[in-house]
């Protein structure tokens, strides 16, 4: 009964799966574009990206997520300009992720309550399923970064050396695509060599690829980057971002609850804290519960995942102390979430007490419940204040009726007005400068603004548009 549930559960998962990845299309497609996006292809669609692998002068900010700046030009050059094209690399890495999630249900849990544990772990946090319909780099850093933590299991059940080839790639893509991937390497090649230590007999016929792979990997990868990382540490890049794992932590289970206060004002502080044990607890419960080796089946794989992560944090704080840099916060925090979603999903499967089937079911239907209590179709938590632009920008050509019209913004919204002016060639607008300070003092044709702007500007404008957040297009009078 056991094993046709859990069949029947796993092709429930495929279907969700296939739900997730078409939303993922449809807000690609459909969204209105969000002010790095728009910066990222206004200042490299152009650009010979492969010059920025060995000139240093060219590195001006971390804007240009290579590997995401690579699959974009590629995908407008192939299929033309649009939202979508220009989208594309990181949808196709949201299918990749979904793929490589059912790939890990399928050969890890047999029980459909941990099936579904780890589907909503891994698929529904509304905070990084954002990234895959957008073209920064943070969807396909997940999305290779998952792959390749898939493939490393494949290793491990199946003993086959192109599973650690495969992992490799997926971790120097995952790298390509957001530089503070770099520390999953030797975080994964820690806990590889440490699971051959300590059973050399089954890996003997893998000697060579076990220790030549992440080898060969880690030095293609570190002559690949060393410029941009060179040239991003002269600029401080890397000094952004978390003065601690703790406020790292806190700022990520914020992103994920995505504005829900479900315990009141402290729901973040209380389960920030309920995340950091759980994902803690599961780490040491693999490596130190002896019983664990012989009593639980997928072990190695849970073994690998917990060293993983617990030496990616310990890198994280060598990091800190020796360079200088900051923890991961926001928006590229979400690099940990696949390999914390792993480790308790492990955790919770390996539990044998006959009551955790209830504890499981608890959680998994939370965190659906609070997916699609978060999930929005129409914007996205990282660049909300941009998510009616586009129809800004149509607002302003219709009224305007081709004539030629001045245009003025708040500076949030520059670059994706100009995005949109200038691929859909409205030749007829023409944008301001670009300027942190609102340009107050003339009068344009149109102003787009925040409705805090509206005091400094209802002298000389009238609203010709309010959206529901209150952000408007103003006319002058």
């Amino acid at each position: 009964m056991q094993s046709k549930h859990s069949s029947l559960s796993y092709y429930a998962l495929i279907v969700a799966a296939v739900i997730l990845f078409a939303l993922t299309v449809y807000r690609a497609a459909n969204l209105s574009m969000t002010h790095d996006e728009s910066g990222t292809y206004l200042f490299f669609i152009q650009e010979n990206v492969m010059d920025y692998f060995h000139e240093k002068k060219l590195w001006k900010s971390a804007n240009n997520h290579l590997l995401n700046t690579v699959g974009m030009q590629a995908s407008v050059h192939a299929f033309g300009q649009s939202d979508l094209t220009v989208r594309l690399p990181n949808v196709l890495s949201g299918l990749l992720y979904l793929v490589s999630i059912l790939g890990l249900i399928r050969i890890s849990f047999k029980r459909w309550e941990i099936q579904l544990l780890a589907f909503a772990l891994l698929a529904l946090n509304p905070f990084v399923n954002d990234f895959f319909s957008l073209a920064r780099g943070y969807g396909m850093s997940v999305g290779f970064q998952l792959f390749a933590l898939y493939q490393f299991v494949l290793f491990f059940k199946k003993q086959q050396n192109l599973h650690l080839v495969l992992a490799y790639l997926g971790l120097g893509f995952a790298s390509l695509s957001l530089f503070t991937n770099l520390l999953f390497i030797p975080a994964c090649t820690a806990a590889l060599w440490l699971i051959y230590f300590l059973d050399r007999e089954r890996y003997k016929d893998s000697v060579l690829e076990i220790f030549a792979t992440p080898i060969v990997a880690s030095v293609a990868i570190a002559i690949l980057v060393y410029v941009p990382i060179y040239a991003l540490s002269s600029l401080d890049e890397f000094k952004w971002g978390a003065k601690s794992l703790f406020k790292t932590n806190i700022n990520l289970t914020k992103d994920s609850l995505y504005g829900k206060a479900y315990l009141g004002g402290d729901t973040a502080d209380i389960l920030s804290v309920l995340l950091a044990a759980t994902v803690m607890l599961g780490a040491f419960f693999s490596i130190f519960y002896e019983k664990l080796r012989s009593s639980y089946e997928n072990h190695r794989s849970y073994f690998f995942v917990s060293v993983s992560f617990l030496m990616l944090i310990f890198g994280m704080i060598c990091a800190y102390f020796i360079l200088g840099s900051k923890y991961p916060d926001g928006r590229k925090s979400t690099m940990l979430i696949p390999i914390m979603a792993l480790v308790i999903a492990y955790f919770f499967d390996s539990i044998s007490w006959k009551h955790m089937k209830y504890i499981t079911w608890v959680v998994s239907l939370a965190l659906v419940y609070h997916f699609f209590a978060s999930f929005k179709m129409g914007q996205v938590k990282e660049w909300w204040y941009d998510r009616n632009t586009k129809d800004f920008v149509e607002i302003i050509k219709a009224d305007a009726q081709g004539a030629e019209a001045k245009v003025a913004t708040h500076w949030l919204f520059h670059p994706t007005l100009k995005y949109y002016i200038n691929t859909n060639q409205y030749e007829n607008l023409v944008l301001q400068r670009y300027s942190k300070k609102l340009l107050s003092e003339e009068v344009y044709d149109y102003f787009i603004a925040t409705g805090s702007d509206w005091k400094q500007l209802e002298d000389k404008y009238t609203k010709l548009h309010t959206d529901n957040h209150g952000m408007l297009v103003l006319k002058k009078k």
